[in-house]
């Protein structure tokens, strides 16, 4: 397997990349070709245009993408908008297969039951790469109905952002096109084709210790018997107002779950001092507070 990483600065220096990746993949055996475009502008005509480029250059290649709050080439921030990954994949028998759906709180059920029979349906499935929309909705039931996919089969991915961090997201494929409520699957294997994933974050536990005393659903309600939201007031004196998730970005919770430490941002903060977060929260549950400066 080969990558390339491209910044996308203009039409013709992107044409002119892709030119090049297309001489290499000429010259060798190459089994399929997925593109995964990141961008940090939600300007739906660049992003047909760029994924309408990658197809004239690679009429056969896959693509699928997302916005995000900002990009990394090469190990550092992108200076452009848009940032692509460009994936070969060389063994014959690598097989690649793209699915879209569109994904709200009332539709969760049936794409997880899709994607199950779907990789129940082709046993060549090794690993299953996504980008999702998440703000708005619980991830919780979405993560929970895909434990009973085949063994073997790692799943991995990421949430969908924005540039000012608001509720405007969008994902992409060659499926579907754009979508501002939908997930995109990249199936991916083969007899060749072998995956590990592993759980990291990088970041090191900081501040008290917390328990969970009241939640329900993805709503956090009380640490310690206080309001949620007082430990971001008491340590950081972040107020309980529109910018509340900007301003804590930066501090999230280290969350204990089924035996793995999360990273977990709350969403907003509310009135009665509760916290929305992006998906459920149980009770009893310790929780430690954050630093990013300390973190990386």
């Amino acid at each position: 397997m080969k990558q390339f990483q491209l910044e996308y600065e203009s039409l013709s220096s992107f044409q002119s990349e892709l030119k090049k990746v297309e001489m290499w993949t000429a010259s060798k055996v190459v089994s399929d070709v997925l593109f995964t475009i990141y961008t940090s502008k939600i300007d739906k005509e660049k992003i047909e245009e760029v994924c309408n480029t990658i197809h004239n250059v690679f009429p056969k290649a896959h693509y699928m993408g997302c916005s995000t709050n900002g990009n990394i080439i090469r190990g550092e921030f992108c200076n452009t908008d848009i940032g692509v990954t460009c994936t070969i994949f060389e063994y014959p028998s690598t097989q690649l297969r793209i699915l879209q759906y569109t994904l709200t709180e009332n539709t969760v059920d049936d794409v997880t039951k899709s994607l199950l029979w779907q990789i129940e349906r082709n046993p060549w499935v090794r690993a299953v790469q996504l980008l999702t929309t998440i703000r708005g909705m619980s991830m919780t039931r979405f993560c929970e109905n895909l434990r009973p996919a085949a063994p073997g089969v790692r799943i991995f991915g990421g949430g969908a952002f924005s540039e000012d961090m608001s509720d405007n997201a969008c994902v992409f494929s060659e499926e579907e096109g754009y979508s501002e409520n939908g997930v995109v699957f990249a199936l991916i294997g083969g007899e060749d084709f072998r995956v590990n994933t592993t759980y990291i974050s990088g970041w090191k536990p900081l501040g008290k210790e917390l328990e969970v005393t009241k939640a329900k659903g993805s709503t956090l309600y009380e640490l310690d018997g206080k309001p949620a939201y007082d430990v971001y007031y008491k340590y950081l004196h972040i107020k309980n107002d529109e910018n509340f998730f900007n301003n804590t970005l930066e501090f999230p919770f280290f969350y204990h779950h089924n035996g793995i430490d999360i990273l977990r941002a709350p969403v907003s903060s509310n009135p009665d001092g509760s916290l929305t977060m992006t998906s459920d929260i149980e009770e009893k549950v310790m929780y430690n507070t954050y630093n990013m400066g300390l973190g990386m």
